[in-house]
């Protein structure tokens, strides 16, 4: 008997598509010899119709039918894994919360044999987790206990959202494609950025949305050929921050995936500035499968294989949560122009490193072979 993977409940498959697409990838690549999915019935459960996919092997079944009305579990952040080779059975969680010393449910936290963290602390082997020079979060004292279960994962990002793997291949197929043109790109950066809502008030740390406002302004006046998009705060409390000159770069519809992968392709770098509590956006993983150059401040948590200065993206120094008084605001923005200038030539100096990184750690198949990996060695 070889491995088979079950994943008792994919409700939430919005945010787990990336790992659920990987596990597909490795039964059509033979690398597996099973992989069942279920979706637990909720208060308000959907129509689902189920169809055999058009596999080698045994893979059950992929849903159609009307998923919206499909309710999320309470634990809706994490994705049970379970896995077994004929002679070892474990089971897994992979646990999708943005912020890294928040790990969920304890009782689920505690049963299972290994936990995945994908915003998984840099500093968590030292039960902390530091946003400032001044300000630490400690990590829940169960968690701790336990901490050998604990692994670094990486966050992927939804994909067709359909939970329709032939979609989902087909779109990152194209995305390769067009992320290897050579082709010039229309924009020297990308900056996506905004105030999502974050009630965390973490005393002892200046708040990134206040960064993100000051930053995006300034590329709008220093750097050519670049395209900013600031999303709407949606907390009264950071309107004030929220200029006319910013107004003017929010979309008024909602902004579709097509529409932002479309900037993506069309970039050759994109910025990002930590904030959520200290997560990785979805735009880290957007980055490779778009081909943009990332530029960012140093990050708060690590991937499973960590990410490398200068290879997989380009640091602006410390911004985040840090307080305005331990860090240099001019250095980063310096350190962003001196890049800027270059920038078709880097991006194309780094994008066979980066394809590199991408295909052998951060690829969907990559980090469920991880998964698989490491949870059978658990």
């Amino acid at each position: 008997m070889g491995i088979r993977v079950y994943l008792p409940d994919v409700r939430n498959f919005n945010y787990m598509e990336y790992y659920i697409y990987g596990f597909h990838q490795l039964l059509k690549e033979g690398k597996i010899d099973s992989l069942k999915m279920e979706f637990k019935t909720g208060p308000r459960p959907g129509f689902i119709f189920k169809e055999k996919a058009r596999t080698a092997k045994s893979c059950s079944i992929l849903t159609r039918g009307r998923i919206g009305k499909i309710s999320s579990p309470d634990n809706w952040y994490n994705l049970e894994v379970d896995i077994s080779d004929g002679h070892i059975h474990r089971n897994g969680i992979i646990n999708i919360l943005d912020t890294p010393w928040d790990f969920g449910s304890i009782s689920d936290f505690k049963s299972a044999d290994i936990f995945f963290k994908c915003q998984y602390p840099s500093s968590f082997k030292s039960g902390l987790v530091p946003l400032s020079d001044c300000a630490s979060i400690k990590i829940d004292t169960p968690i701790m206990e336990e901490a050998k279960k604990v692994r670094p994962l990486m966050l992927g990002r939804p994909l067709s959202r359909q939970m329709d793997m032939s979609i989902d291949e087909k779109l990152l197929k194209r995305m390769c494609t067009l992320r290897n043109c050579r082709k010039s790109r229309k924009f020297n950066l990308l900056a996506f950025l905004g105030m999502a809502r974050d009630d965390i008030n973490i005393a002892c740390t200046h708040h990134p949305h206040l960064k993100r406002a000051a930053v995006a302004e300034w590329i709008i006046d220093n750097i050519p050929k670049s395209k900013v998009v600031f999303r709407k705060p949606s907390q009264a409390k950071f309107m004030e921050y929220y200029s006319d000159r910013l107004r003017q770069t929010s979309p008024i519809l909602p902004i579709s995936d097509s529409r932002y992968f479309s900037w993506c392709f069309n970039s050759y770098s994109t910025i990002n500035i930590t904030g959520l509590r200290g997560s990785i956006p979805f735009r880290i993983v957007d980055s490779f499968l778009t081909g943009m150059c990332l530029f960012s401040d140093d990050f708060y948590v690590d991937w499973y294989h960590k990410l490398e200065k200068d290879k997989d993206y380009l640091s602006i120094g410390k911004l985040g949560y840090y307080n305005l008084n331990e860090i240099e605001i001019s250095e980063s923005l310096k350190i962003l122009k001196d890049h800027i200038e270059n920038v078709a030539t880097i991006s194309n100096d780094l994008r066979e490193c980066r394809e590199y990184s991408f295909n052998k750690y951060y690829s969907p198949s990559a980090v469920a072979e991880h998964i698989i990996h490491e949870t059978l060695s658990s």
